[in-house]
């Protein structure tokens, strides 16, 4: 046959990609061969144009080609779809034998077998710049990677992981993980606790592990580690990712912000404590009477005194925790004791406001391993919460019990309550929840946060449950101390010290500051 033609098919065309003996770029859809080829796997037989009413005004048939006869082979890509056609033509009638066609289909195999070859070239290309385009982001990236294979292969690093432990890339690329043993050894302060960190990855492999850690070489960092699987789009495992990152500068920065909320509300506390000192020997009478005008300017200081100590002391505790410096004086405790002072203390703030308070304590309620002085100021805080985010004339009810080795106590109130997204943020520094109805409600937002990590160090867990306007409520849990209350024991509980009421007795006052020794 004279003429042939390779050509691809879109919507509205068939393009012509390849021809030889014809002068043809394109020919639209719907009046092409093309079309009618890749309707079937099957070739297109035509033996005689002028007497096929479907190519009868065919630009190769009137044209100056002269078309007469053709046959055309559809053409497949390597995953089967139908893209295009071989097409052989001729200007005289044709009737094609079978040998004829199956030279055909043999031709357009060679095609198909070329454009797969293209094609693999092509994806090649595209992966190799892939690849490279994704080493070159995770070398730009602040976090050594270090990817191990499912079956215990380093299969992945990049620049930063090789510079953060002195590493060469022939010590990890299509190693097993135990060539670094020695590595570890000499790289973290505490190489054993490292190895084991990475075996609880290992041993779940689904879950995601983050952990801290120390190193002396070849330069003294701190290092935060994440670790997580890594799967394909067919969700097959490929190991584990390892991303080490630096954290020295930030953790440095941490300490020093901590020493200077430190120092800062110790320094205000001292003046502070003078201040208060004063104005209440000035309300007691104590220099002599004081007007109404005067009281109630005294009043104020007072006032505006007792939020900057609660406001220093909150940052105090604060920076206690951060640097983990808080001392906790563990014993048992009988809980309804410090429940019932604090209630003691609030409750006439929530009987001038119209508020309710129950307390629902079992008699025989364990004691608990846990800090009193801490319990109380956990208690008043959650207290103290509940009766600023309640309105007037409502309910704030405690209740206590045994979680098998735990005591919860839970503090509900029918108050404001809180949004999804403000229960998610609850716990943070600073954060106080807006609501119109208590957007007078004092507080430095950190009361909250002191709170869980005060649970927290003892032992225990908090959570708490919150709808807008239907109320919350704060729960948490305390180790039992497995010993039995007082009350259960049947052992009478030590009663309250009687005042010193003895006239002309010393007090030692000691202090460095003048005015508070004053």
């Amino acid at each position: 046959m004279p003429n042939s033609l390779l050509t691809f098919v879109d919507d509205t065309r068939a393009w012509v990609k390849s021809d030889v003996g014809t002068a043809l770029e394109w020919v639209p859809r719907e009046s092409s061969f093309s079309t009618l080829a890749i309707e079937s796997d099957e070739p297109l037989v035509v033996p005689d144009a002028k007497n096929d009413p479907r190519f009868v005004d065919h630009p190769l048939v009137v044209g100056p080609d002269h078309i007469r006869s053709l046959a055309a082979h559809p053409l497949r890509t390597p995953d089967g779809h139908r893209v295009g056609a071989l097409l052989v033509m001729g200007p005289e009638p044709h009737t094609f034998s079978k040998e004829e066609l199956a030279a055909l289909t043999d031709l357009c195999r060679l095609a198909e077998e070329e454009l797969a070859d293209i094609e693999l070239t092509r994806l090649l290309k595209l992966n190799a710049e892939s690849q490279a385009r994704v080493r070159a982001v995770m070398d730009a990236t602040r976090e050594g990677i270090l990817l191990i294979g499912s079956d215990g292969v380093m299969s992945y690093h990049n620049r930063r992981f090789l510079d953060l432990f002195g590493f060469d890339a022939v010590q990890i690329d299509g190693q097993p993980r135990g060539t670094l043993d020695g590595a570890i050894a000499r790289i973290f302060d505490e190489p054993d606790q490292f190895r084991r960190r990475i075996d609880e990855a290992e041993e779940r492999p689904e879950e995601i592990r983050r952990f801290s850690i120390k190193q002396h070489y070849p330069e003294v960092r701190e290092l935060d580690v994440y670790v997580a699987p890594v799967k394909d789009r067919e969700d097959h495992n490929l190991g584990r990712l390892h991303a080490f990152r630096d954290v020295t500068r930030e953790r440095e920065l941490d300490r020093l912000k901590d020493e200077f909320v430190s120092l800062v509300s110790h320094e205000l506390r001292t003046p502070l404590t003078s201040i208060k000192g004063y104005v209440d020997l000035l309300l007691d009478g104590d220099v002599g009477e004081v007007t109404e005008e005067q009281t109630e300017f005294l009043e104020i200081v007072k006032n505006n005194a007792d939020r900057l100590v609660m406001l220093v002391n909150d940052l105090l505790d604060v920076s206690r925790i951060e640097a983990d410096r808080i001392n906790l004086r563990l014993t048992s405790v009988e809980l309804g004791g410090p429940i019932q002072e604090v209630a003691t203390a609030l409750r006439p703030l929530m009987e001038q406001k119209g508020q309710s308070l129950e307390l629902e304590l079992p008699e025989d309620l364990p004691q608990v391993r846990a800090d009193r002085d801490r319990v109380v100021q956990i208690m008043t805080n959650l207290l103290s919460n509940a009766h600023k985010y309640t309105l007037e004339g409502g309910a704030v009810t405690v209740r206590a019990g045994v979680d098998e080795d735990e005591v919860r106590v839970e503090v509900r109130d029918t108050g404001v309550g809180m949004s999804k997204d403000e229960l998610d943020r609850l716990f943070g520094k600073f954060f106080r929840a807006q609501n119109p109805a208590t957007e007078n409600v004092s507080g430095t937002g950190l009361g909250l946060n002191i709170v869980r990590s005060l649970v927290e160090k003892q032992g225990g867990r908090i959570w708490v449950t919150s709808e807008p306007m239907k109320g919350s409520t704060f729960s948490f849990t305390l180790p039992a101390d497995g010993a039995l209350s007082p009350a259960r024991a049947g052992t009478p509980t030590d009663p309250m010290p009687a005042a010193a009421a003895r006239s002309g007795a010393r007090i030692l006052v000691v202090d460095d500051e003048p005015d508070i020794a004053d």
